[in-house]
């Protein structure tokens, strides 16, 4: 990263909640917009935040409710609609269109959602070891569910602590991986769980059917499975991989992923 590029914390105030995200590089280049996923935070997109300023307009966006964002919880029944209309009022407070999207994990559905909602304001989205889990995508049922969210009910914190932790290959750094641990395990459990909620009732097909734009996934090696990806989704998503990677692709390896993001861009 140049010397002369240095990141910008703003907030923006909307349907009473805060959006707090980071700008970096020129506004007179082409907007790139980082999110992460469920229980994560901006920060974990500082190798490509840095990276891409150089040639892009970048924003690395706290997913609503996380991180430094907050979200009121009168509302406990979320939807990925209800909230990509925060993602999309960042980009309208940035002046932004045709901006494409990277989003890791069950973030690359709040992206997709976006997109397909306002595509005028987002041309191309791409996930980061997201939409190619067919265990959970392109929708589960209300039953499992319920199954999968009980013990996050029980004891939250302990779960997510093993969920997180579960994410890591056995060689993955123990450093980054309690970093990563400590970020999630401090989510709202009031909040993350019925967000995952709205993840797991999302129908990935109908999203990718009202979103005309290029949609692509780079995914870790390890978690691909290309024959059922390829049963539900066809071609409709140009998958790429990385091998040697946890789900945290862009913390593990993040010179490679610069290098297959940029391929995509």
């Amino acid at each position: 990263m140049s010397p002369t590029i240095k990141p910008q914390i703003r907030e923006i105030q909307y349907n009473g909640a805060r959006l707090t995200y980071t700008q970096m590089g020129n506004q007179s280049f082409r907007p790139l917009c980082f999110l992460p996923g469920w229980c994560g935070d901006r920060s974990f997109w500082r190798e490509q935040s840095a990276y891409f300023a150089e040639e892009y307009f970048v924003l690395a966006i706290d997913f609503p409710g996380f991180g430094q964002s907050s979200l009121h919880t009168a509302n406990t029944r979320f939807s990925l609609e209800y909230l990509a209309d925060f993602i999309a009022a960042v980009l309208r407070q940035e002046e932004l269109s045709n901006c494409t999207m990277v989003a890791h994990s069950a973030g690359g559905a709040l992206a997709l959602t976006t997109a397909a909602l306002n595509p005028s304001l987002v041309r191309a989205v791409i996930g980061v070891d997201a939409f190619t889990y067919m265990d959970f995508y392109p929708q589960v049922d209300e039953e499992i569910i319920e199954v999968i969210i009980a013990p996050l009910l029980n004891d939250f914190n302990n779960e997510i602590r093993v969920l997180a932790s579960s994410y890591f290959l056995e060689s993955s750094d123990p450093v980054l991986r309690a970093d990563v641990v400590e970020t999630m395990a401090g989510a709202k459990a009031g909040l993350a769980v019925p967000i995952l909620k709205s993840f797991l009732r999302w129908d990935m097909l109908d999203y990718l059917n009202r979103f005309s734009g290029p949609v692509s996934a780079i995914s870790a090696q390890a978690s691909y499975d290309e024959q059922a990806f390829l049963k539900v989704c066809g071609d409709r998503i140009d998958v790429r991989t990385i091998g040697d990677t946890g789900h945290f692709v862009m913390l593990e390896r993040p010179d490679e992923l610069n290098r297959v993001l940029r391929q995509l861009l």
